[in-house]
């Protein structure tokens, strides 16, 4: 058997990473993203997870302005007007978190948890597109205090 130099395994290492920039979210190829994954738990819950790869180099990231906690408090908001606060008077969600859940040197991975009704699992559509038209809403006009 024959063995391997040190250098021949980080030349591999290299070769599989090559074309990946890791302060980029090309870090993720386009095959790995945008997926739906469907399952049925063992236990009777109805739960909904959105996760998205955040390139922290996107952010700009800043340990004065951490901009991350202030998105995090955003979309945990529970007041009138708030994402959570229309999404449970249309009867989809019981509950809502959003967060970080990953952090890596150059990306993160940030997620909602949502415990969601039987109207919920039926329109989870229409969830997916309320959370991402507030997003849009939210980059577009900005927000004010």
């Amino acid at each position: 058997m024959q063995s391997k130099t040190k250098d021949e395994g980080i030349d591999k290492v290299e070769f599989m990473l090559d074309g990946y920039d890791f302060e980029d979210l090309r870090s993720f190829p386009p095959e790995f993203l945008g997926k739906l994954v469907k399952y049925k738990p063992v236990a009777n819950i109805n739960q909904l997870h959105i996760i998205f790869p955040i390139s922290l180099h996107t952010l700009n990231y800043c340990p004065y302005v951490k901009p991350l906690e202030y998105i995090t408090e955003l979309l945990n908001d529970k007041r009138e007007g708030s994402l959570y606060y229309e999404l449970v008077k249309k009867g989809y969600i019981i509950d809502l978190m959003a967060g970080p859940l990953d952090v890596q040197e150059h990306f993160l991975l940030f997620g909602f948890l949502m415990d969601i009704t039987q109207s919920g699992m039926e329109e989870y559509q229409k969830i997916l597109n309320d959370i991402f038209a507030y997003l849009r809403i939210t980059r577009k006009d900005g927000i004010t205090l």
